[in-house]
């Protein structure tokens, strides 16, 4: 005889009971999560931020009483242009996740910006924090300009107009004065690394009495690589004086502190590493850096000789 609720076409039973390994469910959730927030942008404040030897970073971000775990991977964290710290509200770029040793959500971070201050300004502020802290800035440790240098070194692209423009002035104020030129580039992001090359070369060479670091004007993201710890304290650990001929008076960049001196416009770099000279003697010299083979001879009209090496260095 069958049951009433066969007679009645109704079929009860109950939901089929699934059980889940625990890593098999994370990773469920984990797939989902991930297809539904690809790239998001968050807001918050940083805090427990850590940066290991790996040169991953890890912190949390909150917000009132919510918090989410992120992680930015060394290959990402090496393009932040500042250096995140706690209590800093920033906005975080990034796939949201689950990291499944331990179910946690996370943030995996490919970008972090800085709520106010831009990012620029923000790496700018932290690192004349640090080094006036270390007193890279002071006032004693500014090395005195000769008053009339007879070997002049400039580091600066072979290209650049800053070039053409301090050589002129020295052809005008200083006909005698050997000028020794150490090609860098002065923007991207090997000018740093070249340009404190250059400062070491005339270091170590002992070869001219004054250094003159030149580039034009430009945005804050031209001018970025000057906001550099290495290119910073080689300029302070220079035993030759060093005159910066960068960017605009305006410019906030740690280059322009740990010098011996920068005048407010370039023509008045004569008034500080060359006093004019009325006497009509043989035009300026241009020396080769040999045996350095990566200094260079130029020409006085401003133009660079024509058996210069081209160094495909933007005009600056």
């Amino acid at each position: 005889m069958s049951s009433l609720s066969d007679q009645m076409g109704f079929n009860f039973r109950g939901p089929e009971r699934r059980v889940w390994k625990v890593r098999e469910l994370v990773a469920a959730v984990r797939t989902h999560i991930e297809r539904e927030y690809p790239d998001a942008w968050v807001e918050g404040e940083i805090s427990n931020f850590r940066a290991p030897d790996s040169g991953h970073l890890y912190f949390t971000l909150k917000d009132g009483n919510a918090q989410i775990k992120v992680v930015m991977f060394r290959s990402s964290a090496r393009l932040l242009r500042f250096r995140p710290a706690d209590g800093l509200q920033v906005v975080v770029r990034g796939r949201i996740t689950i990291y499944e040793d331990r179910g946690e959500l996370q943030i995996a971070a490919e970008y972090i910006e800085p709520k106010g201050a831009g990012s620029l300004q923000l790496a700018f502020e932290q690192l004349k924090a640090k080094l006036e802290a270390e007193g890279l800035f002071a006032a004693e440790r500014k090395k005195p300009i000769p008053t009339l240098p007879s070997r002049i070194g400039i580091v600066t692209s072979a290209q650049a107009a800053a070039l053409r423009d301090i050589l002129n002035i020295l052809q005008r104020r200083h006909h005698s004065a050997n000028v020794l030129i150490f090609p860098a580039q002065v923007q991207g992001d090997a000018a740093p690394s070249e340009i404190a090359a250059g400062i070491r070369y005339f270091n170590q060479h002992d070869n001219v009495d004054v250094i003159i670091i030149a580039r034009g004007g430009g945005s804050a993201e031209d001018l970025s690589p000057f906001n550099n710890e290495g290119l910073a304290r080689m300029i302070a650990a220079s035993e030759i004086p060093v005159i910066s001929a960068v960017g605009h008076e305006t410019s906030r960049l740690p280059i322009l502190l740990p010098i011996s001196a920068r005048p407010r416009h370039r023509p008045l770099l004569s008034s500080l590493s060359v006093p004019a000279r009325k006497s009509k003697s043989r035009p300026p010299r241009c020396m080769s850096a040999s045996p350095a083979p990566c200094a260079i001879a130029c020409s006085w009209d401003g133009r660079p000789s024509p058996n210069l090496p081209s160094t495909g260095h933007s005009r600056a």
